[in-house]
């Protein structure tokens, strides 16, 4: 049977239930840290260890954060203490959603969210408005390419599943087409509401292709 040990910035964990509101504090940035999961096995009366290493990219905010973790090197490493490198598939990540989901939407009035917007490379800018009268919600992210449209969409209900730690955030979203401005690429976007009235909003493109958060 295998034992896990989680570390995330200097925040580690026996297992996978690893609190990322503990790892960096809220900030109006993507903020990166280092990331080890070292898992034992014992075979044969031997013991065996996976390593392995990577990057959170986390964007915190009071109610809700977004995290994208993705492995860059992995070792195996045998009981005479001999490492092996192990192939790894750069561009794999695990996107992963935390927070306090909205139980109860507002009913009216219309807010403009801002934020940040990142592929693990580089960091863009999200604005969004959502009409609670209207029961819509439409916006933009630039500064990662050509300016890409959020087409409007409807609130209905919400679900994240973190393969990080096998959680499930369910609540209030929004799900919608996307768009680049020179029409070379489309998608989808889907998005959750967070905190007490809605503060804060955090979704993805294309299933973790982008993630973005903002607040209003």
């Amino acid at each position: 049977m295998a034992s896990v040990t989680q570390q995330v910035g200097s925040v580690s964990s026996s297992g996978n239930n690893i609190n990322l509101f503990d790892v960096v504090p809220a900030s109006n940035k993507v903020q990166t840290v280092g990331t080890v999961t070292t898992a034992r096995v014992k075979a044969g009366g031997d013991n065996y260890e996976l390593i392995s290493k990577g990057q959170a990219h986390i964007y915190r905010q009071k109610y809700s954060l977004i995290a994208g973790l993705s492995e860059r090197e992995r070792i195996e490493k045998d009981p005479s203490g001999i490492e092996r490198g192990l192939n790894v598939d750069d561009d794999s990540v695990d996107f992963v959603v935390k927070g306090s989901a909205t139980k109860a939407l507002p009913t009216k009035g219309s807010f403009d969210y801002t934020g940040a917007a990142g592929n693990g490379k580089n960091t863009g800018v999200l604005s969004y408005n959502v009409n609670f009268e209207n029961k819509t919600g439409s916006g933009k992210i630039t500064g990662l390419g050509k300016t890409l449209n959020l087409a409007e969409g409807k609130i209905a209900s919400y679900e994240h599943h973190n393969s990080l730690d096998n959680t499930t955030i369910r609540g209030h979203g929004i799900s919608g087409q996307t768009s680049r401005e020179d029409a070379s690429a489309s998608g989808s976007y889907k998005l959750g509401f967070f905190g007490p009235n809605a503060e804060e909003i955090v979704g993805a493109v294309n299933d973790g292709e982008i993630g973005f958060a903002g607040s209003r």
